[in-house]
């Protein structure tokens, strides 16, 4: 049977729920809305301090000192500096390992610290980010295949921090279960991180339906990992898709201390422009030649391959020709990755970036250099629709964007390349 309804009731159910589809929309649209100019925080909760008598063991408490301070001038800083969210990494090791009542106690201490950037009305990327401190519990070994009892450990982990992030039913809160994933560089080890990734969005999910939650692909979490993970099982309102891009490392990696033979000689590299013209070439080499000839912690054997990897490096930097353009290469293989899946642009999270800074801050050339690709990797992402995190607060890293002349301010020249403050030495995004 069929019910006729009078013509102006019709009419006003069909409002009444044309507008409760479109506030739906809306919400499930809005609980990642947070998330779109955000900033690497690892100081606070990561790197856990160590047992004194065990270092297999981490101590308690295990985030205090000075190494784990972020003050809250600094963090007001960063709102006021134009970001809106901070991506807040997290030591699994210490919730992994401990159990009872010390471990109820690092639920408390990763809330409490969300609170302090919720106040300063920051959103919250929690990203648990493993590292190599302890052992057990480096990336390598967490992350082997989707079986393993560790594995089961650190999806229960995930599950109870989702749980215990949407009980604050908070939209500026959201969850990334892991950073850099170490596999995905054959087709065993991808397919085996495609399991791994689907079993720790069903732990999150499972516990946190509406929680905006990131998924990354493998290779590191890098561009070609995440253009190799088939994004259906990840499909709702509430996912964002994540990689991070450090291309070429050469550049963002140079003044870094490696033990990796092929990259003995970065410790000593500091000339390279970009972009990359041929003409600097010559001057970069030279430079780099005379700094590892006079490096006293090499041997001479070790002098004459860091030469030689030296000059092979160099040399096809410059012929390969880095510039914005070729940045946008890798860009435009996860727009096409994302168009082929229906992925909105804004869905995607270019979730790191960065370059190491001189530490001489007159070292003017070096400064606009890093800027300068600081610029066009933020724009590439901006001009596609992408959100952004860059690599970090303060650390020891390297990478640290903080002013060196005063540790509670962000650097003005980073800023100018993020766009978050006018600029005289570097030009508009192009359209």
């Amino acid at each position: 049977m069929r019910l006729r309804l009078p013509h102006r009731l019709l009419a006003a159910l069909v409002l009444v729920l044309a507008l409760a589809l479109s506030a739906a929309r809306a919400d499930a649209a809005d609980d990642a809305a947070a998330f779109r100019r955000g900033i690497g925080v690892h100081r606070p909760l990561n790197w856990a301090n160590l047992s004194t008598t065990d270092s297999t063991r981490y101590g308690w408490p295990p985030f205090t000192g000075k190494e784990h301070a972020v003050s809250d001038r600094l963090i007001a800083r960063i709102r006021e500096s134009g970001f809106d969210f901070v991506r807040l990494t997290v030591d699994p090791g210490p919730f992994l390992q401990m159990t009872g009542e010390r471990r109820d106690r690092l639920d408390d201490l990763l809330i409490a610290a969300i609170r302090r950037f919720r106040a300063h009305d920051l959103g919250v990327l929690v990203n648990f980010h493993s590292n190599s401190q302890v052992a057990a519990y480096r990336p390598e070994a967490i992350f082997t295949a989707a079986g393993t009892p560790l594995f089961q450990s650190y999806l229960a982990m995930v599950a109870r921090t989702a749980a215990r992030l949407a009980a604050l039913h908070d939209p500026g809160v959201a969850l990334e279960p892991v950073n850099e994933p170490p596999a995905g560089y054959d087709d065993a080890s991808a397919a085996r991180w495609q399991a791994m990734m689907e079993a720790l969005y069903r732990a999150a999910r499972a516990q946190a339906p509406r929680l905006p939650l990131v998924v990354t692909g493998a290779q590191g979490g890098s561009f070609r990992g995440l253009a190799l993970l088939d994004p259906r099982p990840f499909r709702d309102a509430n996912t964002l898709f994540s990689f991070h891009y450090y291309e070429p490392h050469l550049l963002t990696h140079q003044g870094v201390a490696s033990r990796a033979p092929r990259e003995i000689f970065w410790r000593d590299l500091r000339e390279l422009t970009y972009p990359a013209h041929a003409d600097d070439m010559a001057r970069a080499w030279r430079a780099t030649r005379a700094r590892i000839e006079a490096d006293p912690k090499m041997s001479e054997t070790d002098k004459r391959r860091a030469i030689a990897a030296a000059r092979d490096a160099i040399t096809r930097y410059f012929r390969e020709g880095w510039d914005g353009a070729l940045i946008g290469t890798a860009f435009d293989r996860i727009t096409a990755w994302a168009a082929r899946h229906g992925i909105a642009p804004d869905r995607i999270l270019l979730g790191e970036f960065g370059a190491t800074r001189e530490e001489s801050a007159a070292d003017r050339s070096r400064a606009l250099t890093r800027a300068r690709w600081l610029h066009d990797v933020r724009c590439a992402a901006e001009q596609r629709h992408f959100r952004w995190s860059i690599w970090e607060l303060n650390g020891s890293g390297g990478m640290a964007v903080t002013d060196r002349d005063a540790p509670d301010r962000i650097d003005p020249l980073t800023r100018e390349a993020l766009g978050l403050l006018a600029s005289p030495s570097l030009p508009a995004c192009p359209r």
